[in-house]
């Protein structure tokens, strides 16, 4: 599973498998990625091959965005996937990760 590629649908765990800690689970309907918080990021720490609408409170939160940087660099400076029907703007994302951002990848809005 290649999620920064194929992540669709994001969501709180909740499945009943108490051999299992994950906080929330980020995929599709095959497979998902579990992530823990430490500090103030999400980490990974599991792979789970179930569709992530079993194991999330419907109906799963929609992935509008994902971006991508190597583990040791500060800014994202790639955009793997954009829900087709958004912008990316300064506006949309939260101060906190905006800063994180590389300024390239925001949708310009030129006036015609």
């Amino acid at each position: 599973m290649n999620i920064p590629f194929s992540a669709r649908m994001i969501g709180d765990y909740t499945s009943a498998n108490l051999d299992l800690y994950t906080e929330k689970v980020a995929g599709t309907t095959t497979a998902c990625l579990g992530l823990i918080l430490r500090g103030n990021e999400y980490i990974p720490n599991t792979i789970l091959k179930e569709d992530i609408r079993n194991i999330t409170p419907k109906p799963p939160g929609k992935i509008f965005a994902i971006f991508r940087k190597p583990i040791r660099q500060d800014i994202y400076a790639e955009l793997t996937f954009r829900n087709g029907s958004i912008d990316i703007t300064k506006k949309c994302l939260p101060p906190d990760l905006l800063e994180k951002v590389d300024k390239s990848l925001f949708t310009s809005k030129t006036k015609s």
